[in-house]
């Protein structure tokens, strides 16, 4: 069978993020029937077999409450930042539930949104006022799971934001023994252990397309984003073991493999290249790839489908 994708369009720029499992899968199956079962799911966020959010069986199939899953979401980047935190500080911010409330009615099931800060001089908000931060917190997954909509949680977009905090290097992300990294480390088991019971988180995403940072001349590397998602992951796995992990990369550079043996940007990818980056992208505990595809153009639609087969048959 071919592999199961997840797409999440973001309306305001026109992205389609792609989650596709890892896993091998049963040959015997064919991508038909697993769009007929999809094609029976509906939005439910109650507990099920002590599992919530998106799984990923044996057989590599993506599942929500264990039938295959097919969905389109939404991206709400600001969920958080823009629309709970300010209001921890007397500020406004947009109501969450008037947010929430049209997806779940209109058959919208999930949607993606940062779940921390962006800039290291935010690092405060949750290292000295953890209360001000969770409390907003709360409020963006209980508004979720009011309005049964699902989240895939962004836990860190920017990658260095806690290794810059420490006037470290960014590519220290990649580093256990780095201060940026162990906080980093204590920040999300401090996240996913909070709402690992939630029905409304679908999915841990570690962040937003670090891979478009690497392999560009400076010091930040592949191998560096590896073991970064490698410690992440990691540690989601240790509080979490069951839910989605992924890496939330965009598309890979056509040249990837080139600039990651710093022969500059030719050659340009085969296939394989493009497989072997993408498994670089995606180390265990990682279940699924996910691939950030854009529209380019205002006036002329992007054939999204043959992108997104592009990478679903390698």
């Amino acid at each position: 069978m071919k592999k199961i994708r997840i797409m999440a369009g973001l309306l305001a720029s026109f992205m389609v993020l792609s989650i596709t499992s890892c896993k091998e899968r049963d040959p015997s199956s064919s991508q038909d029937q697993a769009a007929d079962a999809s094609s029976q799911s509906t939005l439910v966020t109650e507990k099920t077999v002590n599992k919530y959010g998106f799984i990923v069986d044996d057989n590599g199939v993506i599942t929500l409450n264990g039938k295959p899953f097919y969905g389109v979401g939404v991206n709400q980047h600001g969920a958080f930042s823009s629309g709970a935190l300010p209001k921890q500080y007397g500020k406004n911010g947009f109501n969450l539930d008037e947010y929430f409330a049209p997806l779940s009615e209109n058959g919208i099931p999930f949607l993606r949104c940062m779940m921390g800060v962006f800039y290291p001089k935010e690092v405060t908000k949750y290292t000295e006022e953890s209360d001000k931060f969770f409390a907003a917190m709360d409020y963006v997954v209980m508004s979720a799971e009011k309005n049964k909509v699902g989240i895939v949680a962004s836990l860190m977009w920017n990658a260095g934001t806690f290794n810059s905090y420490f006037g470290e290097e960014t590519y220290e992300i990649g580093n256990p023994n780095s201060q940026g990294t162990q906080l980093a480390v204590k920040y999300v088991k401090d996240v996913v252990s909070r709402y690992k019971d939630s029905p409304a988180i679908w999915a841990w995403e570690i962040g937003n397309e670090g891979n478009l940072g690497v392999d560009l001349g400076g010091e930040l590397s592949t191998a560096h984003l590896n073991s970064y998602y490698k410690i992440i992951g990691e540690a989601i796995r240790s509080v979490d073991p069951d839910r989605l992990i992924v890496g939330g990369d965009s598309a890979p550079r056509g040249s990837s493999k080139s600039l990651r043996e710093g022969t500059g940007w030719t050659p340009y990818d085969t296939e394989e290249d493009t497989k072997e980056t993408l498994s670089l992208y995606t180390p265990a505990p990682l279940d699924a790839v996910s691939v950030h595809i854009y529209q380019y153009d205002e006036n002329v639609l992007q054939d999204f489908a043959s992108e997104m087969n592009k990478y679903v048959k390698l």
